[in-house]
């Protein structure tokens, strides 16, 4: 869940308070009655039992609030968490490959990559060599790979995450 998202779900409920309180304020009080009889109270033991009632009602209502954004936190941290581990779960095959390596190690990359994107529907890599682009050809990229040249690695995140998009694989003299 984004930040933008949680404000929205804030703003809503700080709106729906109010609403409540301008309520509880301009029309309840015109109807509030003696407790088990029909004849109105005196206006002075009316304003206090309203004061009473609304400083009750505030604390329910401040603690139902404050329970609501607890809860969303937690739902956020813990969607957060989630999408964290599953990143590192999904990046942690490849990382290792960043940088510098032999031709022989970027082969072995590429076969984890051409393993994902068999595997994965969501997060296909694409890998960049040469100016030519592969995602379900990988295995053909890896038999341009020779084993006794240097490669360097970099990888491209996707936006807003930290999911490897796409490797970009260059030929050093």
């Amino acid at each position: 869940m984004k930040d933008s998202t949680l404000y929205k779900i804030l703003g809503v409920i700080i709106l729906i308070f109010f609403i409540f309180l301008a309520w509880k304020i301009f029309i309840f009080p015109k109807t509030v009655q003696a407790s088990g009889s029909n004849v109105p109270q005196e206006p002075a033991q009316v304003t206090e039992n309203l004061v009473e009632n609304q400083q009750t009602n505030l604390f329910v209502e401040n603690e139902l609030i404050e329970n609501e954004i607890n809860n969303t936190t937690n739902q956020v941290a813990d969607q957060g968490t989630q999408t964290s581990q599953s990143t590192n779960v999904f990046n942690s095959q490849l990382d290792q490959y960043k940088g510098i390596h032999k031709g022989a190690e970027v082969r072995n990359m590429l076969e984890s990559v051409r393993n994902s994107n068999l595997l994965e529907d969501v997060y296909r890599i694409s890998v960049e060599y040469n100016g030519e682009t592969y995602i379900s050809n990988v295995y053909e990229l890896k038999e341009k790979i020779e084993n006794s040249k240097t490669y360097e690695v970099r990888f491209q995140y996707r936006d807003n995450t930290q999911y490897i998009e796409k490797i970009i694989i260059e030929q050093k003299p």
